[in-house]
């Protein structure tokens, strides 16, 4: 049985509370099929302060987020470091997971990732929001149509 037939919104939990939490609630606000539940962060009261803001509950230890049968999805906008270890935990819950950049810090993390998504029938998925940016789009069209010759090396620096 689908969700649609279970319940009308989508339920979704934040797992991280730092700067890039905020984007995220941003643009759950705009989609009125998602109803954020939870947020969790190892710090407790940063937790409670996002909770207060986006009117949900706070959770210190993130496994009891993926506790609740009414999260489907969960967002995983913690250290890079964390992303194996909690995305594993999230579909041994039975939940989808969204994973902010980098996905995982090795390819062996990144195929446990994959591999356990598929095994529990679940979707994984990554932010890579930058390559909308209408820099980037300029620069693709600019080496796809060989204004810039021949690339044979190339170098950036991202200044945040």
């Amino acid at each position: 049985m689908g969700l649609s037939h279970m319940r009308e919104k989508v339920g979704v939990g934040i797992v991280g509370c730092g700067a890039i939490s905020k984007r995220h609630l941003e643009a759950i606000r705009r989609l009125p099929e998602v109803n954020l539940l939870g947020v969790a962060d190892s710090v407790a009261a940063r937790a409670e302060v996002f909770a207060d803001e986006a009117g949900c509950t706070a959770y210190s230890d993130y496994r009891s987020l993926l506790d609740r049968p009414d999260i489907d999805t969960v967002i995983l906008a913690t250290p890079s470091g964390l992303h194996a270890r909690m995305a594993l935990d999230a579909f041994s819950a039975g939940k989808h997971v969204l994973v902010e950049k980098p996905l995982a810090l090795s390819l062996v993390d990144a195929d446990k990732m994959v591999l356990e998504a598929k095994r529990a029938s679940r979707t994984l998925g990554v932010v890579h929001h930058n390559r909308f940016n209408q820099t980037a789009g300029m620069l693709k069209d600019l080496v796809s149509s060989g204004g810039l010759g021949r690339v044979v090396w190339g170098s950036a620096s991202v200044k945040w």
